[in-house]
């Protein structure tokens, strides 16, 4: 049965019940002048907006926190202060403004531009412009949702805000509710949870990869390939490669992706850091290890080569050793390969592995209340980043709780903990510490792949997955000033030069 406007859902119902009530709520509100200066000192005050250059206010009406008394506070400030107003059409607009004198009562005695500037271009603002954005609201809860008026105006506006451009909701205690139901429609954002994201950028290096599709009867299978083959390969610290799984091809996964032989199937990439002088025999050695002892000896496995390049290695051809005399070449799904007699049956391989260059080192950083807020957000981004193409996540669950630092006190480590951002460390450390007030643990996501446009794309993904969790403070990233590599992720998506 479809559902129509006489045929509300049991969340319209719900949220409608919840809307009279937080009116009614907020109607009673004593004080609310004294109530709204404090809240609107406490916006000022926060990182976010010392770090914005484009901030904007909504203009208040009826018993919202009241906003236009502080409004002539925060156009002294250096900000580019800017308000929305409703056009004809339904939609909000944006207009800088830069005095009260610009703005006049309009139809349902809201503050609005006045109607003889609205259209002048310097006045007007897109809302990708935007680093701050005050939102107003009906009710709110801690977990993340948000209750506006039941028409969708700034549902609609903030689709065209950018992911790192944090949200504040301004709001009166009695606006708490346990819990805010949520539709598709639903503006699921509260404020006090939407982390800063910092303007600064993760420094990716050059590496040689393979990529390979390993193939199964069934996912279970599958995946006990998967980890036996990328097992031991978080970091080339002390590991021989980064390895990890891509994403599921064929039956179960992405099936715009056909596997030769129809089976269920993983893309998995191998990586070797490009500066090593012996870059090609390590990548070879690496997927003659890897895949003889962990996809060859996996029940039902077939392995097949993804890389149609110029450069290649011979690997089915050492690897079909292991016949020992037995083994033959043999065209199967259309692809020259070698077979190999085993217990089991047999396990085919292609006859060529081509590799071509790569990157390493994309990371981000997830920084929580505490351990747990930490972590629920890195694994909120982990899972967007694992529905990007082209890209893997080493590391246990592809996330990183040791993030480390070049070098250390010790002459036969290359690596360790990096002090400095251990919250742990912050009384021992002093000025040194550079873990960020509130912050209790600090979880990292390594990303590599493809290329740079994989890389930010997945990392513009784990953002905008994780940026409203709960309890999450801050989201960075990793650099050595350009040192390391030549490639930069930016986090704020319009610093991202356009290739």
């Amino acid at each position: 049965m479809s559902m129509t406007s006489e045929q509300p859902s049991d969340v319209q119902q719900t949220k409608q019940a919840l809307r009279t009530e937080a009116h009614a709520r907020r109607k009673a509100q004593e004080n609310k002048d004294e109530l709204s200066k404090s809240i609107c000192e406490k916006f000022v005050a926060l990182p976010a907006y010392e770090q914005a250059s484009t901030v904007m206010f909504y203009v208040d009406v009826r018993s919202e926190v009241r906003t236009r008394h502080y409004l002539p506070t925060a156009l002294e400030h250096s900000k580019k202060i800017v308000v929305p107003w409703c056009n004809d059409e339904g939609e909000l607009e944006l207009f800088h403004l830069e005095s009260m004198d610009e703005l006049e009562i309009g139809m349902y005695k809201i503050l609005e531009p006045r109607t003889d500037l609205r259209n002048v271009p310097e006045k007007q603002v897109k809302a990708e412009e935007l680093d701050l954005i005050m939102v107003p609201g009906v009710g709110f809860d801690r977990q993340g949702g948000r209750m506006g008026h039941g028409k969708g105006y700034y549902d609609k506006l903030l689709q065209h805000a950018r992911s790192d451009a944090p949200l504040v909701a301004p709001a009166f205690e009695c606006q708490l509710f346990p819990e805010i139901p949520m539709d598709e429609a639903g503006l699921n954002v509260a404020a006090e949870h939407r982390a800063i994201v910092e303007d600064t950028y993760a420094e990716a290096f050059r590496s040689i990869y393979a990529e390979v599709l390993i193939t199964a009867r069934d996912r279970r299978w599958l995946d006990h390939a998967i980890n036996a083959a990328t097992g031991n390969a978080s970091s080339t610290i002390l590991c021989d490669c980064e390895a990890g799984l891509d994403r599921y091809v064929g039956p179960g996964g992405d099936e715009s992706f056909a596997t030769p032989d129809g089976r269920p199937g993983a893309v998995v990439q191998f990586h070797v850091p490009r500066f090593r002088k012996d870059r090609r025999e390590a990548l070879e050695r690496t997927l003659l290890v890897r895949l003889s002892q962990n996809v060859l000896t996996c029940p039902t496995t077939s392995c097949f080569n993804l890389l149609d390049t110029e450069d290649y290695f011979k690997l089915g051809r050492k690897i079909s050793f292991f016949g020992d005399g037995y083994q033959f070449r043999d065209t199967r799904h259309g692809r020259p390969m070698w077979v190999i007699p085993i217990l089991g049956g047999e396990f085919a391989l292609d006859r060529r592995f081509g590799y071509r260059d790569g990157l390493m080192g994309g990371n981000l950083w997830f920084m929580g209340e505490d351990l747990d807020s930490a972590l629920a957000a890195t694994e909120r981004a982990h899972e967007a980043v694992m529905a990007s193409p082209g890209v893997i996540t080493p590391f246990p669950g592809g996330i990183a709780a040791s993030g480390s630092k070049a070098g250390s006190r010790y002459s036969f480590s290359i690596a360790s903990t990096y002090e400095d951002f251990c919250p742990t460390l912050r009384e021992t450390l002093g000025e040194k510490s550079r873990v960020p007030e509130g912050v209790g643990s600090i979880m990292e996501i390594i990303i590599n792949g493809r290329d740079l446009e994989s890389i930010v794309a997945a990392s513009q993904a784990a953002i905008r997955a994780s940026v409203d969790s709960p309890g999450l403070l801050r989201i960075s990233a990793g650099n050595y000033n350009g040192r390391l590599g030549k490639s930069f992720i930016y986090l704020h998506p319009d610093k991202q030069p356009k290739e």
